[in-house]
């Protein structure tokens, strides 16, 4: 602690006003169990490191032996080193903590001020590898790029409490993949790893599948947003193949077009629960085993492929499937080509007796103003049915619309009789 500085004038700066007990007395509201401690009204504000080190160290975080989570994101954290040694030392000697969220900041920038040679993720890590209670580390949007990922590989080599891992948005390419992989073949428990917006691609994500496929534990993995292609793709199906854990992939908004290797693990899968594939160029000529694939699977419950490309024949393929499931529960094909005729269809399969549904999302399908109306009607209380877009009135439904009929032409009116007979006794007289 800086001298001069009483501890009360620290916490106000950390934590902004509050009140602090008069010596000799204990405050209630410290006896009170609390399991977070986040930046609260502060967050976006500047933290200092060294604030945070006195936290951790003099037991304001840890009184009660309670506090889990410590919330940093996004509070204006940066990578240069004034005060990150002190921090990591009192991580490393922190017995509380569950829970570390350093997502948002700027810690993989070269710093302008050195108090070592070392990153900020390789600082991070000398304390992680004696920590015995994290469990959730998240560093997301950093830019802690491939060096990052190599530091906090070592991590997981030897680690064997952190079982969620956040790394999103750090601009990890091909050489972090691979430190990675071989930092996932020596850990036993990682269960959801999100390693999304980086720049994986093909061969990136076919270095960290081959680490996963033994793995005994992951449950989550997100690799959305990493111009992945069909390379990739047919990685997620061997990895689906070979564990026995995985219950959630994510591989939305990359390239891929063939899914013929998801889907056959989609038959033999017991474990996948959720699959998202929006925003992915999908080709409905390789679709064939893929909707096998929906067709024969136990345990997929919900589906993503909005706007994905599907024709109006690609969608009355996977429709069809999906009529044969008896385990998915939640669908979303919005923006796809759908049209009437296969709207119909869908209306018949989600009134049929028996079907699982609870939530079926078809956006902007085409499917015109009086399917979306049929549909609406016939749709089961229990369903959650969203059809926004689909009122416009289609070409088809207007011609199929009875014309106006013509308007009759009035004939005169018949001549007046009394005035036919004036007429005849003038034309007499003259």
């Amino acid at each position: 602690m800086a001298s001069g500085t009483s501890r009360a004038e620290l916490l106000h700066s950390l934590r902004g006003p509050r009140a602090v007990p008069r010596p000799g007395l204990r405050s209630r509201r410290n006896e009170r169990p609390t399991s977070r401690y986040d930046t609260g009204p502060r967050r976006f504000n500047p933290v200092s490191w060294k604030l945070l080190a006195v936290s951790l160290k003099d037991g304001h975080m840890t009184t009660n032996s309670a506090v889990r989570l410590l919330d940093l994101e996004a509070c204006g954290l940066t990578g240069d080193d004034a005060g990150i040694g002190d921090f990591c030392d009192a991580l490393a000697t922190n017995y509380s903590l569950q829970e570390l969220r350093l997502g948002g900041n700027n810690l993989g920038t070269n710093p302008t001020q050195r108090e070592s040679e070392l990153g900020f993720a390789a600082r991070i890590s000398q304390p992680l590898l004696v920590n015995t209670t994290l469990r959730v580390l998240c560093l997301n949007d950093n830019f802690l790029r491939d060096q990052g990922a190599i530091e906090l590989a070592e991590v997981l080599k030897t680690n064997k409490t952190i079982t969620v891992l956040g790394l999103r948005g750090n601009a990890i390419s091909n050489r972090g993949c691979a430190a990675l992989s071989a930092g996932f073949q020596l850990n036993p428990v990682l269960a959801e790893i999100d390693l999304s917006h980086n720049i994986l691609a093909d061969h990136g994500c076919q270095l960290v599948c081959a680490g996963l496929s033994c793995s005994p534990s992951l449950r989550q993995l997100d690799i959305s947003d990493n111009n992945v292609g069909d390379g990739g793709a047919q990685a997620v199906g061997q990895l689906l193949l070979r564990t026995t854990s995985l219950a959630d992939i994510d591989v939305s908004y990359n390239v891929i077009s063939d899914l013929t290797v998801i889907g056959a693990a989609l038959r033999t899968s017991t474990t996948l629960t959720r699959l998202d594939l929006h925003r992915n160029p999908l080709d409905g000529e390789s679709l064939e085993e893929f909707c096998q694939g929906i067709r024969f699977s136990g345990s997929l419950q919900h589906l993503d492929l909005s706007d994905t490309g599907l024709s109006n024949t690609s969608c009355a393929a996977v429709t069809a499937a999906l009529s044969k499931s008896c385990s998915v529960k939640s669908v979303n094909l919005s923006n796809n080509e759908m049209g009437p005729t296969v709207g119909t269809k869908v209306t018949d399969w989600i009134q049929a007796v028996g079907c699982p549904l609870s939530s079926l999302t078809l956006e902007n399908c085409g499917l015109g103003k009086t399917v979306c109306g049929f549909m609406e009607q016939r749709a089961p209380p229990g369903l959650e049915l969203l059809l926004g877009c689909n009122n416009e009135i289609l070409d088809e439904e207007i011609e199929n619309m009875p014309s106006d009929p013509e308007p009759e032409q009035q004939s005169d009116p018949d001549p007046d009789p009394e005035a036919g007979h004036t007429h005849a006794a003038a034309a007499g007289q003259a």
